[in-house]
């Protein structure tokens, strides 16, 4: 070609490349744009028989069928989109968990940034990360992310937990058994009662530690947790033989 037209730049990389993505994207734009929808369409599903599914592309792929007015069509492409962004979210908590739980905060929170990024709603994800946070001492951002879990899942035990045992490191301990209460009329663990006895330990309740232990060691009786609890409220009580 001696003349280089505007618009022109995609078909010529892909003459130099017919397997560069980038101008095959640009082509399937051009394409759209001068409403050549048909031609379009079949750009885009060249580049989809040859690179891995993606959101990016299926969103794609639903803009353009909505402008060709194939709205089921689109619809159906939205769906998939969805569909693979949640399976991606579900992958991404699951590496960022298990790099948490290995003590590898900042590849963990990479992971779990990515999860929510692609599924905003992921209250796992986002309760993963607040537990992470909440490891590396960062509270005021872990408990942002256990808002965001409770907002996608009000009901959320371990986001309700996981919020009440960083509002006890706080010493926001009317808060803490707020939440506690809430989450104890779900459902009833040792865990929740030891995150009730320290609250009610920071704010000097030694009665309610006590029955807060036993309550919790009908369930567990072997929680050392609750027993130390139990045993320290009973010693500033002057209960030591007891304690």
């Amino acid at each position: 070609r001696d003349v280089l037209v505007p618009g022109d730049e995609p078909e010529l990389a892909l003459d130099i490349d017919p397997n560069d993505a980038s101008a095959a994207l640009g082509r399937t734009e051009s394409l759209r744009e001068s409403g050549r929808y048909a031609a379009a369409s079949e750009a885009l599903d060249a580049i989809s028989a040859r690179t891995a599914p993606s959101v990016p592309l299926l969103l794609l792929k639903a803009d353009l069928l909505d402008s060709w007015g194939r709205e089921g069509k689109a619809v159906e492409a939205l769906d998939e989109a969805a569909e693979l962004a949640k399976s991606s979210a579900d992958l991404w908590n699951k590496v960022g968990n298990s790099l948490s739980l290995s003590g590898k905060t900042d590849d963990a929170l990479l992971c779990l940034d990515k999860a929510v990024q692609s599924d905003p709603g992921h209250w796992e994800a986002w309760c993963n990360r607040g537990a992470t946070l909440a490891s590396h001492g960062e509270l005021d951002q872990a408990t942002k992310s256990f808002d965001r879990a409770l907002d996608a899942r009000p009901d959320a035990l371990a986001a309700l937990a996981g919020k009440a045992s960083v509002l006890a490191r706080q010493g926001r301990h009317e808060e803490t058994l707020e939440l506690i209460g809430e989450a104890l009329a779900s459902v009833k663990t040792p865990e929740l009662y030891a995150i009730k006895s320290f609250a009610m330990l920071e704010s000097d309740d030694l009665k309610g530690v006590v029955r807060a232990a036993d309550d919790g060691l009908k369930l567990d009786e072997g929680s050392a947790e609750l027993w130390n609890l139990r045993g320290i409220a009973l010693k500033r009580a002057g209960k030591i033989a007891d304690a």
